[in-house]
């Protein structure tokens, strides 16, 4: 799974756990996610993608 799969899965699984009904929910329920992708979090998505830190 590459990183961009990797945070969509996140994602997903947040939007399943309270469902929006319409749209303008979903999209304000989505900008009250982004707060749970840290970006300590997110770099992580790399290496266990099996990305190599460039130096």
């Amino acid at each position: 799974m590459n990183p961009i799969e990797m945070a969509f899965a996140k994602l997903k699984a947040l939007l399943r756990q309270e469902p929006a009904r319409t749209v303008d929910a979903l999209v304000e329920r989505i900008g009250n996610l982004v707060d749970r992708f840290p970006p300590h979090e997110c770099a992580n998505f790399f290496p266990a993608a099996g990305y190599q830190r460039s130096m």
